[in-house]
């Protein structure tokens, strides 16, 4: 017997970094006091989202190790033959909105050579980095952890060493999720009376975006800065079996009851939940913000699974 879920959580937040746009604003810092006034102007950065991705990945689909590419052009026109550029990280090592770098992520900047391709990827280990010369480059990120990410950078161009442009700042941003989907054990009759007791498996997940303080994508309702009228719905296939509902941020969630037999759960054949969609609504008749996630794997975490598969003894509140 299939039973699918429609109970509806009312869950306020304020969404902060909803899959920010990259920002191409060219700054040449001209208004502040603190910024130098130097020769040459700004130079021309753009910072883009590319669009190579591991096969199958939604760019707004991205997990905890998957990888995110920007182009990356630096135009220079006045630049003098002994030019160089450096990119420098807004905050780095800083927590907020993960800005450490080889702890939140890893960050490789590559040349674009001919057929628009990388061959030669350089890891970027501390800032300021020197980049040689100006042209077309890729950063690609791969991410460590999840959460929400923003991070601004400032660019400018050297001679002999020394900063010889005003800065010129472009930001980026994006969402990495932790998803973990499992079945377990469920006893529907106890034994007793002559009777065999009944079992079926369970299955669940759990979605988080982070554990700091910028990080909002799941607020808890009732948070200080939750607007009202957000709310989080999924849509799960499974076995070609749709299962729809609401769910809360870091709360497990089952979304699926599998056939009972006595004794003991049937044997799960089919560990793969072919699509996860995830739609944020705002409440005020915009456009949901989707994020879209394939071929994610089921863990078992009934009591005859192998110990090495038992990882989470987090105990939750179960949401039917």
């Amino acid at each position: 017997m299939k039973k699918f879920y429609n109970s509806t959580f009312s869950i306020l937040l304020l969404l902060c970094g909803l899959m920010v746009s990259f920002i191409a604003c060219s700054n040449d810092g001209g208004d502040d006091p603190a910024d130098p006034q130097l020769k040459g102007d700004s130079i021309l950065v753009s910072l883009t989202q590319a669009s190579r991705a591991k096969a199958g990945q939604d760019p707004n689909g991205l997990l905890v190790g998957d990888t995110i590419y920007y182009n990356l052009v630096i135009k220079d026109p006045k630049a003098p033959a002994e030019a160089d550029y450096t990119i420098a990280l807004e905050s780095a090592g800083n927590t907020s909105y993960h800005r450490r770098l080889n702890q939140d992520f890893k960050l490789l900047i590559g040349k674009v050579e001919e057929g628009d391709t990388v061959k030669d990827w350089q890891q970027i280990n501390e800032f300021p980095y020197t980049i040689p010369t100006q042209g077309k480059y890729q950063l690609k990120y791969v991410t460590k952890t999840h959460g929400t990410f923003i991070h601004s950078y400032n660019f400018q161009r050297r001679v002999n060493k020394k900063p010889n442009s005003k800065i010129t700042h472009q930001s980026i941003g994006f969402n990495v999720l932790f998803i973990e989907m499992w079945y377990e054990d469920c006893t529907v009759r106890k034994p007793g009376g002559g009777h065999h007791s009944v079992h079926r498996n369970d299955f669940y997940f759990r979605i988080k975006c982070g554990d700091f303080a910028t990080d909002k994508l799941f607020e808890k309702p009732n948070g200080p800065d939750s607007p009202n009228g957000r709310t989080y719905s999924f849509e799960i296939y499974y076995n070609n079996n749709p299962c729809f509902g609401t769910f809360q941020g870091g709360e497990p969630r089952c979304f699926f009851e599998g056939p009972q037999e006595k004794i003991k759960a049937p044997e799960v054949e089919n560990l793969t939940v072919s699509s996860l969609v995830i739609n944020i609504n705002t409440g005020d008749n915009t456009a949901p913000t989707i994020f879209h996630y394939k071929n994610l794997k089921l863990e078992n975490r009934r009591p005859d699974a192998p110990k090495k598969k038992q990882q989470n003894k987090e105990k939750y509140e179960i949401i039917r």
